[in-house]
């Protein structure tokens, strides 16, 4: 019942929203990219499979463990929120999702 309210809580802790850019072959690529870090293998692990991603955990040079999440649980966590959310990180997402209407970043990789 809670799960996404739970998500959105730890993306809004220890999570990073971006775009990456990049060039291949000349032309200039963006992608939104969301990265969920923590000190425990074990809890990324967990969110991994409660979420069904496919991603690998990484280790990062941070000395945390990395778990790259797909955009779309964005849209899901954010499409029915109340009041407990992360304005800054749900700014950037609004933002970013701005962007991809005018068609300047893709949202899938």
């Amino acid at each position: 019942n809670y799960l996404y309210d739970f998500i959105r809580g730890v993306i809004d802790g220890n999570g990073c929203m971006f775009v990456n850019k990049y060039f291949y072959k000349g032309k200039l690529y963006k992608y939104f990219r969301v990265i969920i870090l923590s000190g425990s293998f074990k809890f990324l692990k967990k969110l991994k499979r409660l979420l069904n991603v496919k991603n690998k955990i990484c280790w990062n040079s941070q000395n945390c463990y990395r778990l790259e999440i797909p955009k779309n649980i964005l849209t899901i966590i954010y499409s029915n929120i109340g009041q407990a959310f992360g304005q800054r990180k749900y700014n950037k997402w609004l933002n970013y999702t701005e962007e991809v209407n005018k068609n300047a970043i893709s949202l899938s990789h």
